[in-house]
């Protein structure tokens, strides 16, 4: 697709996908999404099976799955790219809201490339335990759906959609909700809490992103398989 994930980057931050300046502007959806296994994989799978075009963003140290290697469009995003003021600024707020330590999350730059761009972002993953910070969804994909969020001074335009996968086997590092838990939720900006949704959400259109666990349950696989066929 792209010649270089720096060339990427360049049209992300820009906001120029689409553009005259992009060489690949298409009128086909387009995914972004890491690279690792779980739901990024998943994502990438069900969007190419779709007709969909998708570009997996990797930060320099970031693992791709092997058929991440094999069957996609992986773009690795240097230092430079990353360091953007744009990039610090939003890890910075995002460290802040989810009361993380500063620092600890610099491998979460490059999910920042995949959301502030995304018409809506579709999460399959985890809901970590605490009441803190309210956007609860767990590990990199938390911070991914914390960068989306914080585009939104109000709820008008914000399309966060979580499936919540978390395990039911007792693992210490989430938590289980009755009220989200196997079903698509859609984050309420103003009261900043999850809204369980009666049928799925929209089918993926436009710049979306696609991002989640990287262990998922064979249900957490299957809402992101079923989603493309949604009407």
């Amino acid at each position: 697709m792209y010649r270089s994930g720096s060339e990427l980057a360049r049209l992300i931050l820009g906001n120029k996908l689409g553009s005259a300046e992009d060489p690949l502007r298409s009128d086909d959806p387009l995914l972004l999404s890491g690279a690792s296994d779980g739901a990024d994989t998943v994502f990438g799978a069900a969007a190419l099976a779709a007709g969909h075009r998708a570009a997996h963003l990797l930060g320099p140290t970031n693992e791709p799955s092997a058929r991440a290697v094999e069957d996609f469009a992986v773009y690795r995003v240097d230092e430079g790219a990353l360091d953007d003021p744009r990039v610090v600024c939003a890890l910075e707020s995002a460290v802040a809201a989810r009361r993380e330590a500063p620092g600890a999350w610099e491998a979460s730059k490059r999910n920042y490339l995949q959301v502030c761009r995304a018409g809506a972002v579709y999460a399959v993953g985890y809901r970590q335990p605490g009441d803190v910070p309210a956007l609860d969804v767990g590990g990199g994909a938390g911070f991914a759906a914390q960068f989306y969020v914080d585009r939104f001074l109000d709820g008008d335009g914000c399309r966060l959609f979580f499936f919540d996968d978390s395990p039911t086997d007792g693992w210490a590092g989430c938590k289980v909700v009755p009220a989200t838990h196997g079903r698509w939720n859609a984050w309420d900006v103003d009261r900043e809490t999850w809204t369980p949704l009666a049928r799925p959400p929209p089918r993926p259109s436009g710049v979306y992103a696609g991002i989640g666990a990287t262990r998922l349950s064979r249900d957490g696989e299957a809402a992101i398989e079923a989603l493309f066929n949604t009407g």
